[in-house]
């Protein structure tokens, strides 16, 4: 591999690192950030006192009444707010309020924050609709503020109930899962209680004010899934892409929606088959805390309608807990764990990390290990390439008398040269290889010790305590420019080794050659900045890499003298 293949090489990766960090948000595949398929159904579903019925399949005329109006917040209904209700299992615990029968806080008793709490799953807030808050329902209402009766409440199970203008009775029964259980069951029961039919439909709160780990902008998000053949496809919108904008999903097959952050989801998934007709995202503000801009998604059923004196019930499951994978399988949420382009790439290195976690519990030392079979793996083409690179540097003389001697025929040098690198059984590009193969493994491995669950707060050794975070050797006082508070050291290391594998690559004879080898050795330094706030798990990686390189080259100098 010449020189002018390194440096196109160098600048390659460095542009494809630049855009992992800067173009972030925009590393979904396309069909993951975008769904806008067909248009509500707009015959009713009918249900009787003995059960819901379906209307004919041929599109009817939507009634006049179903048409967007502006929402009323209903007036406070005389019935004193009961706060603080408080169920909880094993796994969480989790507090209602009977003020808009919604959700207040669920806390994961299994999980600290970075203060050493109990992880809360959702920021406080005084203005923003709380999850489960029915936002509009008969096209008009909105009950985010209504105060409904408490009905029951046990251990596992509440029920709040109001009416609406005596024509609609509304109970919402939320009961908890016993044991090891991150999941609620949430039933809506709609009764008709007035003497005419009533068309209806409501919007439920799934998500909102997610308490945030990460980047707000780059991994707080909403999520939507939608059952396509035997398949459930993933749509997902960042913080940073509502802004301003909210996001309408409008689609059969819409199976659950909600909002996550990096590690942990609120979802809402329906077990009432067709029932969701779209979702809606958006940003909202006025938590009590900062960042103040945060996400709201909502639920919105397909139309039905109540004949008189009947009812219709139904049923979701609410999810709060981790995106592990494990657990996303057991709710059937295991689209959740996306990686982007390279999700099968990810959860393939996240498969082998645990396996090696398996036997030393400690993911630091995994990804060491892991490194190593990587390299291992690509010793014989890393091998190869030296060795041709060192063959490549004794040929360099008859090059420059090709050169010299075809000068003005470039086409007849190019097929003397490759002539002269058969002869040697040199490949010119046998260098880039071995670096090829593992940029899909980097930017894979970037992703995984990024989003995976087991790296959150995964100690490795020394001063290193969060392998999904920088290293933090030392934080200043005051921030110094780009870097900030922190001193990282492991990107110091990482240039370090690198400069020192630049040092030891083979020399070229070539003055033109030599004057961009210097150019070279300013990409350590480059990639240095690029890496440096990049997480800990990612730089010892990069770092154990260059190190064994090092030691593949003294092998392969060693194995080249012995030729000689």
């Amino acid at each position: 591999m010449d020189r002018h293949s390194i440096i196109g090489l160098a600048f390659g990766s460095l542009a494809i690192l630049s855009y992992f960090m800067f173009f972030l948000p925009w590393m979904y595949p396309p069909e993951e950030r975008s769904h806008r398929p067909a248009g509500r159904p707009t015959a009713p579903r009918h249900a009787t006192a003995d059960g819901p019925r379906r209307a004919a399949e041929t599109p009817a005329e939507m009634p006049a009444e179903w048409a967007p109006k502006v929402l009323e917040i209903l007036p406070a209904t005389g019935v004193q707010p009961v706060d603080n209700i408080v169920i909880e299992n094993e796994y969480i615990k989790t507090v209602w309020t009977s003020k808009g029968a919604v959700l207040v806080n669920a806390t994961l008793k299994k999980y600290k924050d970075y203060s050493g709490n109990a992880l809360r799953l959702f920021l406080p807030s005084d203005s923003a609709p709380r999850t489960l808050a029915i936002n509009e329902i008969l096209g008009k209402y909105d009950l985010s503020n209504r105060v409904f009766q408490v009905k029951e409440v046990t251990p596992e199970r509440i029920s709040f109930q109001t009416s609406l203008e005596n024509e609609l009775r509304l109970t919402k029964t939320i009961t908890l899962h016993k044991g090891k259980s991150y999941c609620v069951d949430v039933e809506i029961l709609s009764e008709n209680i007035s003497n005419k039919e009533i068309p209806l439909r409501y919007s439920i709160v799934s998500a909102s004010q997610i308490w945030p780990e990460g980047t707000p902008s780059l991994d707080t998000a909403s999520v939507v899934g939608v059952s396509v053949g035997t398949k459930t496809k993933l749509i997902l919108k960042t913080l940073g892409d509502l802004e301003g904008s909210p996001e309408r999903n409008e689609s059969h097959g819409i199976i659950w929606a909600g909002g996550a952050d990096k590690y942990f989801a609120s979802v809402l998934k329906s077990s009432t088959p067709d029932l969701i007709y779209g979702v809606t995202s958006r940003e909202i503000t006025g938590g009590r805390t900062k960042p103040e801009k945060n996400i709201e998604v909502s639920v919105e059923t397909n139309n039905f309608a109540l004949l008189p004196g009947g009812s219709e019930k139904h049923q979701f499951l609410l999810f709060l807990g981790p995106k592990k994978e494990k657990v996303l399988k057991e709710y059937g949420l295991v689209q959740l764990l996306n990686f982007g382009m390279f999700t099968p790439v990810s959860k393939g290195l996240l498969r082998v990390l645990n396996a090696f976690y398996s036997v030393i519990p400690n993911y630091g030392f995994a990804i060491i290990i892991m490194t190593i079979c990587v390299k291992a793996l690509l010793f014989p083409l890393t091998r190869k390439s030296q060795m041709s690179m060192f063959k490549m540097q004794k040929l360099q003389p008859q090059l420059k008398q090709i050169q010299e001697k075809y000068k003005n025929d470039k086409q007849k040098q190019g097929q003397e040269q490759m002539a002269l690198f058969k002869r040697h059984g040199v490949n010119p590009m046998s260098g880039c290889l071995p670096i090829v193969l593992q940029l899909p493994i980097f930017y894979a491995l970037f992703r995984t010790l990024q989003l995976s669950f087991e790296m959150r707060q995964a100690p490795f050794a020394l001063w290193i305590h969060d392998l999904a975070r920088p290293d933090m050797l030392y934080t200043l006082a005051d921030p110094l420019p780009f870097l900030g508070n922190n001193i990282n050291a492991l990107p110091i290391i990482m240039a370090v080794a690198s400069i020192v594998q630049m040092k030891m690559m083979p020399t070229n004879p070539d003055p033109k050659m030599q004057q961009q080898q210097q150019l070279m050795k300013f990409m350590p330094i480059m990639f240095a900045f690029i890496l440096y706030h990049m997480p800990s798990g990612l730089l010892l990686y990069w770092t154990t890499s260059t190190i064994l390189s090092i030691g593949e080259q003294v092998l392969i100098r060693r194995m080249v003298a012995r030729l000689k």
